[in-house]
This record gives structure tokens, sequence and C-alpha cells, in this order.
């Protein structure tokens, strides 16, 4: 609570849903990049399932960077008792971790979607 910006996801959310990038676009630099844009907001525009389906995603990225934003905060201002339940659950999370190979391997048989490996890694 003390380091989320509650405002910031439905921010983002609402720029998504009007075709916008938020806080800013970003910076393209080959023909590529910009063709992939052009073809991200076409997708967009085609159904409401896809501008919901991007906003899911974006919101899901947001969650994963927002989570070690708070860690981190945790970690520098309460090293105390509270760093050290975090150090212990991130140790134990590394450790469980699946390889790259078995992240694959999970996308290849179904047991995960290739966003969850994007995520993990």
């Amino acid at each position: 609570m003390l380091y989320t910006d509650f405002l910031a996801p439905q921010t983002q959310l609402n720029f998504l849903g009007r075709g916008l990038w938020y806080p800013e676009p970003p910076a393209l630099r080959t023909f590529a990049e910009f063709g992939n844009e052009k073809a991200l907001w076409a997708y967009v525009k085609a159904d409401e399932k896809n501008q919901e389906a991007v906003q899911t995603v974006a919101h899901t990225i947001l969650n994963v960077l927002e989570d070690g934003y708070v860690e981190n905060r945790m970690l520098l201002h309460f090293p105390g008792t509270l760093g050290f339940a975090l150090e212990a659950v991130r140790a134990r999370q590394q450790n469980e971790m699946p390889t790259v190979t078995q992240m694959k391997e999970a996308e290849e048989d179904g047991r995960c979607h290739i966003l969850d490996s994007i995520l993990q890694c």
C-alpha cells in the first residue's frame, strides 16, 4: 500500500482503450517497430476482445514491474525482519523457478503459455 500507485494501472488501461500509449509512446527506431505498432493498434481496433486481451497483457506486465519496485523499496526501507522475510521468499522462489528449457517444454505440451515464460524470465 505504501509504494503502490493505484491510479497508474487504471490510467494505462484508459489510454490503451483510446489507442494511446501511457505514460508516453515507445521510442520506435526501425521500420519493423513502426509496422508492429501499426499492427497492434489495428488488432486492438478490430475487436473489443482484442482490446481486452491487450489491456490484460499490459496490466500483467505492469503488475510484474510494480511488484519488483515495491519489493526493492521494502528491502531498502525495511531491512530488518520484513527485509529478511522477503529475501527468504525470493531465495525460495529462485530455487523453485523452472529453467528456460523446462518452460519451453511446458509451452510445447500446453501446460503454460509463452507469456508465462516471458514474464517468468
